[in-house]
């Protein structure tokens, strides 16, 4: 599984350092692989973190080795960092 980030729609100065949450959905989807997921989603976020130019709402595409590609939505709400899948959005 590969991960990469689209594009922000806009910046902003967000931290996703909060609690870590992810729905069924998600669970479901990448079941042992969530928390590399997880792990390396939010290594890309630290990025733009560190750049103070992280907004709230991130997309994630994480390519799987069955050749699916599967969005993820990845949303700061300060005290949280919530995945989802777009579907549950």
């Amino acid at each position: 599984m590969k991960i990469t980030l689209k594009k922000q729609g806009q910046t902003g100065k967000y931290k996703f350092n909060g609690q870590i949450y992810y729905t069924k959905g998600i669970e479901s989807e990448f079941g042992d692989m969530t928390f590399k997921l997880i792990a390396e989603t939010l290594q890309l976020i630290k990025k733009l973190v560190d750049t103070n130019t992280a907004d709230y709402f991130q997309v994630a595409i994480a390519d799987m080795e069955d050749g699916r590609k599967i969005k993820v939505y990845v949303i700061d709400d300060v005290t949280h960092i919530t995945f989802l899948l777009p579907s549950e959005y």
